[in-house]
């Protein structure tokens, strides 16, 4: 999995990577409503994926 994520051909691929991944540092660094609203989607995304299992 990390040999996967690691790759080239993973970094080169931007259409699928995931934004979330990239906010998370802007977000520690902005205000507390941004980061509650990015908690809130952070969970709502978490619950999805419970639901799908």
């Amino acid at each position: 999995m990390f040999d996967s994520y690691l790759s080239e051909k993973h970094l080169g691929d931007i259409e699928s990577q995931c934004p979330m991944i990239a906010l998370s540092s802007d977000v520690a660094r902005s205000t507390p409503n941004i980061q509650r609203a990015y908690q809130a989607l952070v969970s709502v995304f978490n619950l999805q994926s419970l639901v799908s299992q």
